[in-house]
């Protein structure tokens, strides 16, 4: 979805440069990235540096300003962290001016905003938070963790008026928040009511990490292939993370291999004929043990998008995304059982498909056209400057 929103604004006309923290080497990659940023826009932070390049180069940026920096760094000098120093180098070597820097997730906006006290920027800050910066810190950072971008970001952006409320628990003044939701490119999901067939294929797309509720759909689907003698039914997972094993095992353990498909990553071409080739999408989303939660997921968006029911829970931003019975469901969180009725329900009564379908793609198309939302972003950041 940032990936989107950069090329998007580029498409626009705009000057984007992209500073990244280092390169993943990732095997799966969209092919946008081929003829924008990759190829001469994208900048990493050097982070596999050895460690004496990497103290050298935090020194001299110490250096350049060591009135404006030493008070706020104190704490962390005296730890030995040199960290946020030596990412500023970087932005120092690239030697370029900008209007805006956008940050995108609260660590990253703490950066820019250091950057901008320290006077290595004159930008405005922009930072975009997402979910987990703002539900781990609830929880696990102390009261001043965002200080620093409290006190000196310009502008913070909600991707729902759930996380807005979040920023305003963490301390952030409600004038500077603005809701900017995520958006996806609608064209690429053209409209197709599912039909019912022999086989019916269960879809989920997430990371394969606790708050995507994965293994609650799993046994959700081993009741419902208990229950449900009409039709074949498959369910496939698209996704990669810390609990793949963990997954398999659940998969086996319920005498559900061959039934149960974990797919790994997915290019989004990829992904995008899987789900022309599903019929129903899951993502039965919770708070995890440490407090971390959604913000408003993009695959919702994209199966919606494409008239795909759609199953997920009352979680974080996902109802300002889904009403339940209009454009598509929702049972509470952990629930199994309401789940597993869900499933079954809509899988018997295909009939639903195309109302449920129409109100979703409509839904998308009005509140989260990737296009009409780059359009917007250019007019934030034309009034930011302006002010």
């Amino acid at each position: 979805f940032i990936l989107n929103q950069i090329t998007g604004l580029q498409e626009l006309g705009i000057d984007v440069d992209v500073l990244a923290s280092q390169n993943p080497q990732e095997s799966i990659f969209h092919k946008d990235t081929e003829n924008l940023v990759l190829n001469k826009n994208l900048y990493y932070f050097d982070n596999n540096s050895s460690p004496t390049i990497r103290i050298l180069k935090a020194l001299l940026i110490l250096l350049k300003q060591p009135h404006k920096i030493y008070k706020d760094y104190e704490s962390s000098l005296k730890l030995g962290s040199l960290h946020d120093l030596f990412l500023v180098h970087k932005l120092v070597d690239i030697g370029k001016s900008y209007d805006m820097v956008h940050a995108h997730f609260g660590n990253n906006g703490i950066l820019a905003s250091k950057i901008k006290k320290w006077g290595f920027t004159k930008a405005k800050v922009i930072t975009s938070f997402y979910g987990n910066d703002t539900s781990l810190n609830l929880i696990n950072k102390n009261d001043k963790y965002y200080k620093p971008l409290i006190d000196n970001g310009d502008l913070n952006i909600s991707i729902s008026n759930f996380m807005k409320q979040q920023l305003i628990d963490l301390g952030f003044p409600s004038n500077r928040i603005l809701i900017h939701k995520l958006g996806i490119d609608v064209d690429r999901f053209p409209f197709s009511v599912k039909k019912i067939s022999e086989k019916i294929k269960l879809l989920t797309i997430a990371r394969l990490v606790e708050k995507k509720g994965i293994p609650n759909s799993i046994m959700a689907f081993k009741k419902v292939v208990t229950n449900c003698d009409n039709y074949k039914l498959e369910y496939n997972i698209i996704g990669d993370g810390e609990k793949k094993g963990e997954y398999k095992r659940l998969i086996a353990e319920q005498g559900l291999k061959g039934q149960v498909n974990l797919l790994g990553l997915k290019s989004q071409e990829e992904i995008i004929k899987i789900i022309y080739d599903s019929h129903i999408f899951i993502l039965p989303s919770v708070t995890a043990n440490d407090g971390d939660m959604e913000g408003t997921p993009v695959s919702i968006m994209e199966a919606m998008a494409t008239a795909m029911p759609v199953i997920s829970t009352y979680h974080s931003g996902i109802p300002e995304l889904i009403k339940d019975g209009v454009s598509g469901f929702l049972v509470p969180e952990k629930n199994i059982e309401l789940l597993a009725d869900k499933i079954l329900y809509v899988i018997n009564h295909p009939e639903s498909w195309s109302k449920i379908g129409i109100s979703a793609r409509k839904f998308v198309e009005q509140n989260h056209n990737i296009n009409t939302l780059n359009n917007e972003l250019i007019e934030i950041y034309q009034q930011l400057l302006n002010n």
